[in-house]
């Protein structure tokens, strides 16, 4: 069945190009499943399976204080089946049990920690219902850096994105999202829901396919999705992939890619495997941990910073960020580098001393125009100024110092807000007054002003 796959599987030169891109431009829902969360390593016995792992953990639990014979079940719902235990009970000895254990990110894969690390994901969708992806998420954006979503809601928040959310916009896309599409186990939750018996799995389907998030289904439509670690066997997964694509468009679903987890131990359903290459143009992936592999040593920000150095050119625009507004750079460069600008991004964490102080130097010398990107990190240094000056500072008072004559461009992303005090501190160390607002205009009005304002033959507009 491996090799049958294989076939379809595009080439290498086309994943480092199409797929690499897509994901840099925020084009596409990271979809985890429990089969890839945990560090195998570490957690053999349940071959890095963290649902598995926390129905281990429940029947060693139980077998010291019940005198449980051990089962032989791989699923919950295998559990509940065999046992004949009370479910109310075992979803209480569930959130017993998460609540007794670390979760901390020292015990997850190292590949999911790369991958979420790019930041290139803003939404992350999970069919685990156990915390660990929230312990990632905190460790990428921030304790207070991105939201929970839960599909039944989760401490009086409703389960679905807000509606600007699902309009979509040419930022970098939404707030960073962590999103539990079968439900989650949390000791604030009075209710229990979360998908742990037959029944639950029907339900929560039944809420998918009948009153879905109405707003997160927009904007799924807008994206592509990656499902790493997503049993295409586990009927319950069917149904919800069917949810989240059941239109009668099919562009949307150009480009999904769905990774197949132990190829040789399973086999797949032939009908499903070809339904979703085939018919629905998903690019499916047999060997998943060699795939997962390739991609977190393809997304490493070093080779990204390489390319870009590669492809950035000197003479016209110079765009100056904080290291923690990386991807959003990254955006902006490929933009203008597509509508024909000459644009300089540097990338500080390949360089350090002197060698790399001279070069962006000559580089801000040489711009005609220098483009800030302020952003809330941008905020939060000036409202808590760190130990060190952030390097992106010092580029700022070599582009505004008196012995050069540059026009400067902040860009303003949201939630920066000019009505606080800290916009005038900024100000002050710009010697500027004028700002593109992305929160008020589209980018493509940005551009046109860069236009304006290089009245020149050294780029080209490109239609």
């Amino acid at each position: 069945m491996a090799r049958n796959i294989d076939r379809r599987i595009r080439s290498d030169q086309d994943f480092n190009r199409g797929l690499l891109d897509d994901i840099c431009n925020g084009n596409y829902v990271l979809l985890l499943g429990s089969e890839v969360i945990l560090n195998k390593e570490k957690f053999p016995e349940s071959n890095g399976d963290s649902a598995r792992y926390l129905l281990q953990s429940l029947i060693q639990t139980l077998q010291v204080d019940r005198g449980l014979k051990d089962p032989g079940c791989s699923t919950f719902p295998d559990f509940l089946r065999a046992t004949g235990f009370d479910q109310a009970n075992v979803k209480n000895w569930v959130l017993d049990e998460i609540f007794n254990s670390g979760y901390g990110i020292e015990d997850v894969s190292e590949d999911i920690l790369k991958l979420l690390a790019t930041k290139f994901f803003r939404v992350v969708m999970t069919t685990t219902i156990d915390p660990y992806l929230e312990s990632v998420m905190e460790w990428v954006w921030g304790k207070d850096g991105f939201r929970i979503r839960n599909i039944y809601g989760q401490n009086g928040v409703g389960d679905d994105l807000p509606v600007d959310d699902a309009r979509g916009n040419e930022y970098y896309d939404v707030e960073p999202t962590l999103y539990y599409v079968f439900g989650k186990a949390d000791l604030k939750n009075p209710s229990n829901t979360f998908v742990l018996s037959d029944i639950d799995i029907m339900n929560c389907i039944t809420k998918w396919l009948v009153n879905p998030p109405r707003h997160l289904m927009t904007y799924l439509n807008e994206k592509r999705i990656m499902a790493i670690g997503c049993n295409l066997n586990d009927w319950c997964f069917r149904f919800f992939w069917f949810a989240m694509r059941n239109k009668d468009e099919q562009i949307s679903r150009i480009g999904d890619v769905a990774l197949l987890l132990d190829t040789e131990n399973s086999v797949p359903d032939r009908n499903l495997m070809k339904y979703l290459a085939e018919t629905i143009k998903i690019r499916v992936e047999a060997d998943s941990v060699k795939f997962l592999k390739n991609l977190t040593n393809m997304l490493e920000e070093e080779k990204i910073g390489n390319s870009v150095l590669e492809n950035s050119s000197l003479g016209e625009i110079f765009i100056s960020y904080s290291g923690k507004d990386y991807p959003v750079a990254l955006k902006i460069f490929k933009r203008l580098k597509e509508a024909g600008f000459k644009v300089w991004l540097d990338y500080y964490k390949l360089y350090t001393g002197s060698d790399y102080e001279k070069r962006i130097y000559n580089a801000i010398q040489q711009c005609k125009i220098f483009i800030p990107l302020l952003s809330p990190n941008i905020a939060a240094d000036f409202i808590n100024p760190p130990d060190r000056k952030p390097y992106y500072q010092e580029e700022w008072e070599i582009a505004t110092g008196e012995s050069l004559d540059k026009k400067v461009l902040p860009i303003i992303l949201p939630g920066y807000k000019l009505d606080q005090p800290y916009h005038q501190d900024v100000l002050k160390k710009l010697n500027t007054s004028s700002a593109f607002d992305w929160n008020k205009k589209p980018f493509s009005s940005f551009i046109d002003d860069l236009r304006q304002n290089l009245p020149s033959n050294s780029h080209k507009s490109k239609k």
